[in-house]
């Protein structure tokens, strides 16, 4: 009798769960991202799950009880790996609540750090260096350079920071540190796809380490499998640094994609921010991508982290400050 009970349930209600088998298809496809379609579907994953929200909310006021159980069993598959980021705007224990950060937190840091993707065919790039300047940070990073921006870059901020490491070998790819903090020892890491900088810091008695990096864009199979291999060769490089160390970059992947959260499990990084933040692309109004990182070890406290305002790139700057653990 319950058999027959079924199929006639299921006959009469067969459009409704065929669209519910295939909302939660998609929904598994998109968490599971084990191709490429379905990592570029998992990257726009909090406008999915927004979607799906409204679709709970609207067949819950239209009182039909099973698309609104099949929408929110959806919500359970998307929301794992996001919900934090729906959160107002906090990095780990920060303490700034505003754009601008506080003189407070400034005073507690040990260090500043920024970082900027300057577009490779910026034609404005010396107003986002000093954008850069205006940051006032101990560090600033930058990645797409092209040479001849490299060199006006240098002319720039060379005199406020004085110690560099550029790797300008990669054309558009140009990547370069810019520290007021003398570097004890250098090393750039030519290895793979795009290189890897390295530099060894000392102050205040403190030791830190920090990295510089980036990967490519996958937009095809073979480009997401490029990418796996680009984020484990940077886990392979990175290890799990008992040194305070920081990796800044554009990484070209969100943060709850398996292959962030995998070189995050590697590597015991953490990423500073704990709100969306999105970065890129910068001139959007609708949909932005947080794709620009600044991670750290557990052993560096993020004491604030913001998005920057738009500059002259499509993607947004980024900004944290940071103290050292006591052992």
């Amino acid at each position: 009798m319950s058999i027959k009970l079924l199929f006639r349930f299921i006959r009469l209600n067969w459009v409704e769960l065929l669209f519910i088998v295939i909302l939660w298809l998609f929904c598994l496809a998109i968490v599971t991202e084990n191709n490429f379609v379905a990592g570029a579907l998992n990257a726009l994953r909090i406008p999915a799950a927004i979607v799906v929200t409204v679709l709970t909310i609207f067949f819950f006021i239209r009182g039909n009880k099973l698309m609104t159980t099949g929408s929110v069993i959806a919500c359970l598959i998307l929301f794992p790996g996001i919900w934090q980021y729906f959160r107002p705007g906090q990095a780990p224990e920060t303490i700034q609540e505003e754009k601008t950060v506080s003189d407070k937190v400034k005073k507690q840091s040990d260090f500043s750090i920024a970082h900027f993707n300057v577009k490779e065919h910026n034609k404005h790039l010396e107003m986002l260096i000093d954008d850069a300047l205006q940051t006032d940070v101990d560090i600033i990073s930058l990645q797409e350079l092209r040479p001849e921006a490299g060199a006006l870059a240098d002319s720039l901020l060379r005199p406020s920071y004085p110690y560099v490491l550029r790797a300008m070998d990669v054309p558009g790819f140009g990547i370069a540190l810019y520290s007021r903090i003398p570097f004890d020892s250098t090393h750039i890491f030519n290895d793979f796809a795009f290189p890897v900088l390295w530099a060894n810091l000392s102050f205040n008695g403190k030791k830190m380490h920090v990295y510089a990096a980036t990967t490519s864009t996958p937009t095809s199979e073979k480009g997401f499998e490029k990418q796996r291999k680009e984020f484990a060769y940077l886990a392979e490089l990175m290890g799990n640094p008992a040194t305070p160390s920081i990796l800044a970059g554009d990484l070209n992947a969100v943060p709850w994609s398996t292959h962030i959260t995998e070189f995050c499990k590697r590597t015991s990084m953490i990423d500073s921010r704990k709100d969306l933040s999105a970065t890129y692309p910068s001139q959007s109004m609708l949909v932005q991508l947080p794709i620009d990182y600044l991670m750290h070890t557990p052993n560096i406290q993020c004491l604030a982290f913001t998005a920057l305002a738009p500059s002259t790139s499509n993607h947004l700057g980024i900004s944290g400050y940071y103290k050292i653990k006591k052992r």
